[in-house]
């Protein structure tokens, strides 16, 4: 991202915490760091996890594996692993809280 010099731009000063594991997510974190904004944290959602009305985990079939991405820009990596979407929340909550972190999903 360019721009004119002396042009002060909040964009740069923004830090984001991405979720994702999807094509669309990865396309999107990719155009992030294309444009060197900066992800401070890294959160997947498993290919396969359980939800709230089925007795058996369902399939994420648009699954895109960030892992190697979140490796070649050294970006802090913690896999989801919640049934309920709980420790997500949790996670979330405390990095907007205690980090004043933007948050994008």
């Amino acid at each position: 991202m360019e721009l004119r010099p002396g042009y002060y731009s909040p964009v740069k000063k923004i830090k984001i915490v991405f979720l994702g594991a999807t094509g669309f997510s990865r396309e999107l974190l990719l155009h992030l760091l294309d444009h060197k904004l900066k992800i401070e944290r890294l959160y997947p959602i498993p290919q396969e996890f359980k939800i709230s009305d089925s007795d058996s985990k369902v399939k994420n079939y648009n699954f895109a594996n960030l892992s190697e991405i979140a490796a070649q820009h050294s970006i802090p990596f913690y896999k989801v692993e919640s049934t309920t979407g709980k420790e997500l929340l949790i996670i979330t909550m405390t990095l907007l809280l205690c980090s004043r972190m933007s948050f994008l999903l």
